[in-house]
């Protein structure tokens, strides 16, 4: 049995416009968006923005969040050891060829004995970065859902403007601003240039972090063929 308790509170304006602030306890946040939906499409309501806050709900939303940082960190790393072994394993085919075309059959059985050996860590890498990838996907599916529900306490404007920042925090890895969004602590209007700013610095990281994968599969060649 969930207790729900209305408080309305008049506020004085200008003719013809009336202020109300409604005030909800209930421990279920569907039950919530289910009341506001109604009320808001009873009284006509076109815009509406909220504050809310769900313990247990939000507890849910934390540990997926904490899960889609590990996951992706994770797949980041197999990403780029992937990257290392594949080149890595050219330099190791140029060396064979070149044993092979000297005669050196020695040389030609420790090569691709190494290739082997790197070709089961790329198809060890390959299944668990998929396994990653599906985990991800289903952890977002939850963190969209989560977002859906969140949204449907919010009416119009304040609905749209919810759901598409908290889809772009999710694209741009701004999870950690996520849950205060869906509260509505965070002025969504705000955050336009603060958001511009970090997608730059994100994209700084990505170009360094490309040049240093670069960099070190060069070194990896070079080992490879000494």
């Amino acid at each position: 049995l969930v207790c729900v308790l209305l408080y309305v509170e008049c506020a004085p304006a200008p003719p013809l416009h009336t202020t109300l602030k409604v005030v909800m306890y209930t421990n279920e946040i569907q039950l919530a968006g289910d009341l506001i939906q109604s009320l808001s499409s009873f009284l006509h309501v076109e815009n509406l923005e909220s504050q809310c806050h769900f313990p247990a709900y939000e507890e849910y939303v934390k540990d997926c969040i904490k899960k889609v940082e590990e996951q992706q960190q994770l797949y980041t790393r197999l990403r780029a050891e992937i990257a290392d072994h594949s080149n890595l394993i050219r330099g190791l085919v140029v060396r064979a060829e070149d044993a092979r075309v000297n005669h050196d059959m020695l040389g030609v059985r420790q090569a691709y004995k190494s290739l082997n050996e790197f070709n089961i860590d790329l198809v060890r890498g390959h299944n668990i970065r998929c396994n990653t990838h599906g985990q991800l996907i289903e952890l977002q599916r939850q963190l969209n859902m989560a977002v859906q529900q969140f949204a449907r306490l919010r009416v119009g404007i304040g609905k749209t403007r919810l759901i598409a920042r908290s889809k772009n925090a999710l694209k741009s890895d701004q999870l950690e601003k996520l849950l205060d969004m869906l509260r509505g602590y965070i002025d969504m209007r705000a955050l336009t240039k603060e958001q511009a700013k970090e997608t730059q610095l994100r994209q700084q990281r990505e170009v360094k972090e490309r040049q240093q994968s670069s960099q070190q599969a060069e070194k990896g060649q070079k080992r490879a063929r000494a």
